[in-house]
């Protein structure tokens, strides 16, 4: 059968054949793709490129990346990435790609470019066609000779005159020594890099290089197959016209052209296997552009028009997953100085870096939505979901561990992955900063105090006036201190005390005493100071006005009230026994001589910047209470006024009447003094 086969390829173009041989030759190749039919195991991938892919290759993480005419494509299994001039390529015509652990060679017909995680980094070159890796280096085959990589840029390689500036179409490793195909021949040389020996083996265009095991496949001319098993000899296994790409797939080498779909031989022996056509499959071409295969042994497959197929591994078996962080984020800034895949060490982050984040990706390109993840921070751990990232903001200072694992369709776990990071304390909370801190206030302090008294010898003219108006001030809170507690009033209390003493009435002699002693102590406490809380003023206030209640013979009420807009009274502070004066003269002169029951109305308001205080009472009015004073006037009364006036200024005091229907009904006393609080 092989041999009818071999003969119908041979002079199937030929007027020679007849119709024997014809329907023999039809219905052996019938029979034959009838039973390598495998088109229930092909799957089209829907939305693939719609251009042409001429090379498809897997990273580690488990991406394919595939070469076109409109740039440089990323597959995951469920979503397309495209890289092109708009986002990322100096041009859009892809040849090449060669991966190296994380890192991504990309040869165009312009440039280098090497993509390293997240970022591009792109060298001027002529056209490339293959990208190698030798002992670490990087060589490139061009349409200008063969050039090598290194930090610094691309450097041309000079091997001889005819090579130099060749189209180099592939490099290959073999055996000990490098072949090259150009279309100047079929080469070997012993090393790219001044290299002793080299020979040109057969003058034909050759264009790929494949190694499957001792021998060296290549592709002469784009129609033919050879095998080299040594530099001497060379075998021509098949003739394909338009041959677009060569792949060795599960001991077996597939042949994809551009006419005649894919042909499959023997790796071992290169026998004719099957072919792969648009008869025998879900293929609705046979321009083909590449065949290449993955870690989990599919095969794919790109045709001209059609876009991408998958042809499944049908004996396919659960594989443990592997897992990959793709990125590691740190505030929002991606981290491009460690490859997070293999660091091992502690990273240190400052205490501003609290924000990070982590990227994850594990491949299934046939069950992209079975995967699932689950991560652990320290003691916190999450439940397994289809999120692949997972950020963390405001993190505390302090030692942390994260991990990562996923799971495919069939539950398996991958290793975990690890990072291990430190954030730092705030540099304020940091011993040498403390230090520091306590060298600067004291040479602030130092700095302070010299520059104070430099200001201090040069304003002596306004120190001695404002020393002159404290004085004049610090007199009058004298006399006023002095004149706080009328002595009469005292003579009563005691007098009272003493009353009730005799009387037997123990309870109203010992109310008595405690609201003496409280009012005393009050007055004693607040002479030393030179401003008190409203609250306080108003508690000396109701014991003195209680004390006043119980030692006169007639009665009379009183009300406190306060509007202070909202502020407590204990953050609001008020010169001592400001008001008592007042409060006095009210009850002795206006209210004592009343034939009715006395009422006192104290009011503190808050206006704004200013407390405003009042006195009013139902006396007997302030001319007739002038009338009844005669020759007596009260110096607490004028010492006081004085002090207001001071603190707040003229026309911040007034006494006068209060009248209706031009009857006296009593007398207002009313100041303001600025407001001042303790926050």
């Amino acid at each position: 059968m092989q041999f009818i086969n071999n003969f119908i390829k041979k002079y199937y173009n030929t007027k020679k054949v007849n119709v024997l041989f014809l329907v023999l030759g039809f219905f052996y190749n019938w029979n034959l793709e009838s039973q390598n039919n495998t088109s229930e195991e092909f799957v089209i991938i829907k939305n693939a490129p719609k251009t042409p892919i001429t090379l498809i290759k897997q990273d580690q993480i488990g991406h394919l990346w595939m070469a076109t005419a409109q740039g440089l494509f990323q597959f995951d299994g469920t979503d397309f990435s495209h890289y092109n001039t708009k986002n990322s390529l100096p041009t859009n015509h892809v040849h090449a790609i060669s991966i190296k652990k994380d890192s991504l060679f990309i040869g165009t017909n312009t440039h280098l470019s090497i993509k390293v995680r997240t970022n591009f980094h792109h060298y001027e070159s002529k056209k490339i066609n293959k990208i190698i890796f030798h002992k670490g280096v990087p060589y490139i085959a061009t349409d200008e000779g063969i050039s090598y990589f290194n930090k610094s840029g691309i450097h041309p390689i000079e091997i001889n005159t005819q090579l130099d500036f060749a189209k180099i179409n592939d490099i290959s490793f073999h055996q000990g020594a490098f072949y090259i195909a150009s279309n100047r021949g079929f080469w070997k040389i012993d090393q790219l890099t001044n290299p002793k020996k080299t020979r040109k083996i057969n003058p034909q265009t050759y264009s790929r290089l494949l190694q499957n095991g001792p021998g060296l496949i290549a592709v002469e001319n784009t129609n033919k197959i050879v095998v080299f098993k040594d530099s001497k000899s060379a075998q021509t296994i098949q003739r394909i016209s338009n041959i677009t790409n060569v792949a060795i797939i599960e001991d077996e080498v597939w042949i994809a052209s551009a006419n005649e779909a894919i042909e499959i031989l023997e790796a071992s022996t290169y026998r004719f296997k099957r072919k792969i056509n648009k008869y025998n499959s879900k293929l609705s071409s046979n321009s083909i552009t590449t065949v290449s295969t993955d870690r989990q042994r599919n095969k794919w497959i790109s045709t001209k028009n059609e876009g991408l197929i998958v042809y499944k591994n049908a004996i396919l078996k659960t594989q443990k997953p592997t897992l990959f962080l793709e990125d590691l984020k740190v505030s929002y800034q991606s981290l491009d100085t460690i490859n997070p895949n293999s660091y091992t060490q502690v990273l240190p982050l400052k205490s501003k870096q609290s924000t990070i984040s982590f990227q994850y990706k594990t491949i299934d390109l046939l069950h992209p939505k079975k995967i699932e993840y689950r991560w652990t921070l320290n003691a916190d751990t999450s439940s397994w979901s289809h999120a692949n990232s997972v950020l963390f903001r405001d993190l505390k200072p302090g030692n942390y561990i994260f991990s990562v694992q996923a799971r495919t369709l069939g539950k398996q776990l991958s290793d975990p992955r690890e990072i291990r990071f430190t954030i730092a304390a705030p540099f304020y909370k940091k011993a040498w900063f403390l230090l520091s801190l306590c060298a600067f206030f004291i040479f602030l302090f130092i700095a302070i105090t010299i520059r104070y008294i430099g200001i201090t010898k040069r304003k002596n003219e306004q120190k001695i006036a404002s020393l002159q108006l404290k004085n004049h001030l610090l007199s009058l809170e004298q006399k006023a201190l002095q004149l706080q507690m009328n002595p009469h009033f005292i003579f009563n209390v005691l007098n009272g005390i003493k009353a009730a003493g005799n009387a037997g009435n123990k309870s109203e002699m010992n109310t008595t005493i405690k609201k003496f002693a409280t009012l005393l102590r009050a007055i004693l406490n607040n002479s030393r100071t030179e401003e008190v809380a409203l609250n306080e003023e108003i508690n000396t206030l109701k014991n003195y006005i209680e004390l006043e209640q119980m030692m006169h013979s007639k009665s009379f009420a009183y009300e406190i009230k306060t509007q202070l807009n909202g502020i407590d009274p204990e953050e609001i502070l008020i010169p001592p026994m400001l008001l008592q004066p007042f409060v006095e003269n009210s009850i002795k002169h206006g209210i004592h001589p009343l034939q009715k029951e006395g009422f006192l109305v104290l009011k503190f308001e808050v206006k704004p910047g200013y407390l405003h205080c009042s006195i009013d009472d139902n006396g007997v009015g302030l001319q007739q209470s002038r009338a009844n004073k005669k020759r007596y006037k009260s110096v607490a009364i004028e010492v006081n006024k004085a002090r207001i006036e001071n603190l707040s200024g003229e026309n911040s005091f007034t006494i006068k009447e209060l009248k209706e229907k031009e009857k006296t009904q009593g007398t207002r006393v009313w100041f303001k003094i600025p407001l001042k609080t303790d926050y």
